[in-house]
């Protein structure tokens, strides 16, 4: 299987956008990084 450039473009965007969510949910529901 041979993805062209811009299908590994768009992956890449996706992934790292699913990570940087990640980190920001986990932020806003965890009471352990409560910093108000």
């Amino acid at each position: 299987m041979k993805i062209n450039w811009g299908t590994g473009l768009v992956i890449g965007m996706v992934a790292f956008i699913s990570f940087i969510m990640y980190f920001v949910v986990t932020m806003m529901t965890s009471n352990e990084y409560d910093h108000d």
